[in-house]
């Protein structure tokens, strides 16, 4: 890498050609800053512009025979990111829920947190969680049948869970504002099955 600390973008671009991969990692740590920048203005979201910036060093280097000018390579894979980041925007636009979280303002947490905890040691409570266990397979399968939903945007675990955690957050905000629309609290739509 220090080799190629002195080279111009240029020289590094026709090294990467050559199929030098030490020249386009020096243009990647090079051009780190202002990639990520570009893709941040346009998503607002650090790990989004990230996501966005990865994708396009990785299209620019699986396109650099395509680059007239090799000294514009700036420009070039600045180009691709914002590119990337509106593709990011349209697909997270597309995903994400359109469920008001006013529902969950709580003024009193701690009390809330303290009944839900009583109610769960209940007799009443137990049986609930087992049944509950037994109704998460269909919240699966409502996710993925009803609400088409094929795979994750976002890549490694710590995004993917996150991911994951919203869209069952969204399932439950969405569950409890179609039973206070259809007036459904404290109504068992099935008989209760015991152990």
């Amino acid at each position: 890498m220090k080799k190629y600390e002195l080279c111009e973008d240029e020289s590094l671009v026709r090294q990467t050609l050559l199929g030098e991969n030490a020249a386009f990692e020096e243009l990647v740590l090079r051009h780190e800053r202002a990639v990520t920048g570009t893709a941040m203005k346009i998503t607002r979201n650090v790990y989004s512009a990230e996501d966005a910036a990865q994708d396009a060093f990785l299209a620019a280097w699986m396109h650099l025979d395509s680059l007239r000018d090799a000294s514009r390579f700036s420009s070039f894979v600045c180009a691709i990111a914002r590119n990337c980041a509106l593709d990011l925007c349209r697909r997270y636009a597309c995903a994400a829920p359109d469920v008001s979280l006013d529902l969950l303002a709580y003024e009193d947490l701690d009390e809330q947190t303290k009944i839900a905890a009583e109610r769960g040691s209940s007799a009443e409570g137990i049986l609930l969680r087992m049944n509950r266990s037994i109704q998460v397979e269909g919240a699966f399968g409502v996710i993925k049948q009803d609400y088409a939903f094929r795979r994750f945007l976002t890549r490694g675990k710590r995004k993917t869970e996150t991911q994951f955690l919203l869209l069952a957050f969204a399932y439950n905000v969405q569950k409890l504002w179609n039973r206070q629309n259809f007036n459904r609290f404290h109504q068992a739509l099935f008989e209760k099955d015991t152990a």
